[in-house]
């Protein structure tokens, strides 16, 4: 009838005979232990290997892509309104006193589409910034993956100290022996002693988040040029915006404000999930998974396993994630708002027109002409955006992750 399901108990006895011999034999036979081994055990002894080496298990791109997608809707839907009221601020002729935050949210919603004004052009954002977003984490965490492996740094001994089988462990050779439970086990581990620098943690985070701004860069960049035009009210919709960009300029009109947005996202991208995963490493946390015990080997399917994750857990991450979240988009925005200040202007300009210059040339103008202030036009609805925008992205990305099965806090300190 085929091999035996493996067991926690203790095989049946050997001795006699009947069933519970041939019980026996079948949890003796290496052959039939060897054949029967499924796919979850396949998959178990992967999640070992990954973390003998001091590492959690590495995790598909497919599984972090969707999580970003997830991230970035979330994202897309709080920050919106925010953003319609921070580009009429920047989009703003330069000849005109300028507009406070409330005056202008009240010329928005007094408009002949009410509140609703808050969220025109967005449909190309929600498609675009969660694809965007889905690239964007995907990048980060497979590039941050083969460093905590194979970059600069990997001869250190991983944070955490994960403790690690040695060679000639049952585990370590992938023996899921029954009658473990029989024999005392040998002291077979030894922990990490050396630390991984904070510098090379946040390092390896900077080059990871990057490498997502420069890709990502090609998809924000027509994104933003069509929301900008639909806001400023250049367009009624972003189908009308798309067929007449295409119409005029081809598809390398699509490309307008490329080099301002990747000045904006590679540093500012890396700036944004160091100041998160430092946040994140820094958070006081009262609850903690603890591993689940096990009577034998064949149960220890990664160091990563726990119980049943409590509510006070769930709520302290979630909580962790929203503040975090909210510091990373703060330091963004206040950073890099000058540069998108120019992509800004630059990617709603006519072509020949003032604005159509480089992205220096329009910040050391708008210096000279309006100081400090000019650059941070927009800055209060931007600000208030960042925190609630990215607190929820965050949170979407942590909560996607555990749904998936990727355990995140392990690649922190």
């Amino acid at each position: 009838r085929g091999h035996l399901p493996p067991s926690r108990e203790r095989p049946p006895s050997r001795v006699g005979t009947g069933t519970a011999s041939r019980a026996g034999r079948c949890h003796d036979d290496p052959r039939t232990r060897m054949s029967g081994a499924s796919e979850e055990t396949r998959a178990m002894a992967s999640d070992r290997a990954s973390t003998r080496d001091g590492h959690p298990p590495t995790t598909p791109w497919a599984v972090d892509l969707s999580c970003g997608i997830a991230a970035g809707m979330a994202y897309t839907v709080v920050a919106h309104p925010f953003d319609t009221v921070k580009v009429a601020m920047q989009s703003r002729a330069s000849h005109l006193p300028a507009r406070g935050t409330a005056e202008t949210v009240r010329d928005i919603v007094r408009g002949r589409r009410g509140a609703l004004g808050l969220f025109k052009g967005l449909s190309a954002p929600l498609v675009g910034y969660s694809l965007e977003c889905g690239i964007n984490y995907a990048a980060f965490s497979q590039c941050r993956q083969w460093l905590e492996r194979h970059g600069p740094f990997a001869d250190h001994a991983d944070a955490r100290g994960f403790a690690i089988r040695s060679v000639g462990s049952d585990a370590a050779l992938g023996n899921d022996r029954e009658d473990a439970t029989e024999a005392p086990e040998a002291p077979t581990t030894t922990t990490r002693e050396k630390k991984k620098p904070a510098f090379a943690r946040a390092a390896e985070i900077a080059v990871s988040g990057a490498l997502g701004g420069f890709l990502l860069s090609g998809v924000v960049s027509p994104t933003d040029l069509i929301k900008c035009r639909v806001q400023d009210g250049q367009y009624s919709g972003p189908r009308e915006a798309i067929l007449h960009i295409y119409k005029t300029d081809g598809l390398k009109g699509f490309a307008r404000g490329l080099n301002a947005t990747m000045l904006r996202e590679i540093p500012g991208n890396a700036l944004f999930f160091v100041a998160y995963e430092t946040a994140q490493a820094a958070f006081p946390r009262f609850e903690n998974l603890s591993a689940k015990p096990s009577a034998s080997r064949s149960s220890e399917r990664s160091s990563f396993e726990t119980e049943k994750t409590p509510f006070a857990y769930w709520a302290q991450e979630s909580f962790a994630a929203i503040v975090c979240g909210g510091v990373a988009g703060c330091a963004f925005w206040l950073t890099m708002l000058p540069v998108d200040y120019a992509k800004t202007r630059m990617q709603i300009a006519s072509r020949g027109g003032a604005d159509d210059v480089g992205v220096f040339r329009l910040i050391a103008r708008t210096f000279r002409e309006r100081g400090v202030r000019g650059l941070y036009a927009g800055a209060w609805p931007t600000l208030l955006r960042a925190f609630p925008a990215n607190a929820a992205q965050f949170l979407a990305w942590e909560l996607a992750c555990q749904a998936a099965g990727v355990r995140r806090e392990s690649f922190r300190a």
